[in-house]
């Protein structure tokens, strides 16, 4: 009896997977979702934190020592945009008599979603923290009779 149970609630957990996986609308055709998995700018690198407002979309990742003349962020068609970060660095130890000098260059491209306006996004950096917020569309509001 009890191992009917634990069969009962594991069915349910999987109808309820899929009805939310089937009945959530993409936000990304799958071609897309695709291309961006196979992309190797999406590999490693930089990761996002996302957030949903009412009004808002909004993203962050942590640059730790990363200064905002080093970032870029672009708007790309299909909703789209591409953060990248170059860092170079030079350190020289004069009592050691000697000079290293560090480069890096990491890049992502984001899928965002359909209901925002790219053209209107605010990006701010604080802390060690960039911000990449979306103001979402205003749809025409339904009258219910």
């Amino acid at each position: 009896m009890a191992s009917n149970h634990h069969l009962d609630r594991f069915m349910e957990r999987q109808q309820k997977f899929f009805d939310n996986l089937l009945w959530q609308p993409p936000r990304q055709s799958v071609m897309q979702s695709i291309d961006q998995f196979f992309n190797p700018t999406n590999r490693g690198g930089i990761r996002f934190e996302e957030f949903e407002t009412k009004t808002h979309y909004i993203l962050e990742t942590k640059l730790t020592g990363v200064s905002k003349d080093e970032i870029v962020i672009e708007a790309l068609p299909d909703n789209r945009i591409r953060l990248s970060v170059d860092k170079s660095e030079t350190v020289e130890n004069e009592r050691e008599g000697f000079m290293s000098a560090t480069h890096s260059y990491n890049e992502r491209i984001l899928t965002l979603p359909e209901n925002v306006v790219v053209r209107e996004m605010k990006a701010t950096h604080k802390d060690g923290i960039l911000q990449l917020k979306f103001p979402k569309r205003k749809g025409r509001k339904i009258e219910i009779d």
